[in-house]
């Protein structure tokens, strides 16, 4: 049997990393991170592959743009995603990459204006991945650009739309539930104790 396919961008490492260090996110942002929690689960179970590109590592700098800059818990976070390869192989930028994001952009008339997206863009069609999950809302509900990208064999979509997570992992489990309460109990606690 063939394996899945998954693409990553920075938004769903960001993202992650909130999730495992705090809860203060939006209910779709929770139901993201859950997919992104099941679908690392089955890659450490060697049943999809993750690709990410490197220009993720340089991308996930912080959670918390009024901070700027990351605690050691996130730094960790972000190292183990990125750099251990049990989670997300890192794709090299080079000149096949950007030349792709280039010519995808130039042959289908489309505007990317960050090239950062391109970049992301052109590492999945190269790796031929199945579905490229982002949270930026400016690629994932573009719909021409969903059609355009659709003929490379790419999805882009976020997390909790996926078609490629396994069937067994699509189930909630007894952690799942235990870990989502003794996180919100945490953040409760938090923000009671900054209101006094």
């Amino acid at each position: 049997m063939t394996k899945s396919k998954i693409y990553i961008d920075s938004c769903c490492v960001i993202n992650y990393c909130k999730g495992e260090t705090r809860s203060n996110l939006t209910e779709d942002e929770k139901e993201d991170v859950w997919f992104i929690k099941r679908m690392f689960l089955a890659k450490f179970n060697n049943d999809v592959e993750i690709f990410t590109s490197a220009l993720t590592i340089a991308e996930c700098l912080y959670t918390d743009k009024m901070v700027s800059n990351a605690t050691d818990e996130e730094k960790q976070i972000f190292n183990r995603v990125l750099l251990s390869g049990r989670v997300a192989l890192s794709y090299p930028v080079d000149h096949l990459i950007a030349l792709k994001s280039r010519d995808i952009r130039w042959n289908n008339k489309i505007n990317i204006r960050r090239g950062a997206d391109g970049v992301h863009v052109a590492t999945a069609i190269n790796l031929k991945c199945n579905e490229l999950w982002t949270i930026d809302g400016k690629i994932a509900k573009d719909e021409e650009r969903k059609k355009i990208f659709s003929q490379y064999g790419l999805a882009i979509i976020n997390p909790s739309k996926t078609l490629c997570l396994p069937d067994e992992y699509k189930k909630l489990s007894l952690t799942d539930k235990i870990e989502e309460g003794i996180r919100d109990g945490k953040r409760k606690k938090a923000e009671a104790s900054q209101s006094v």
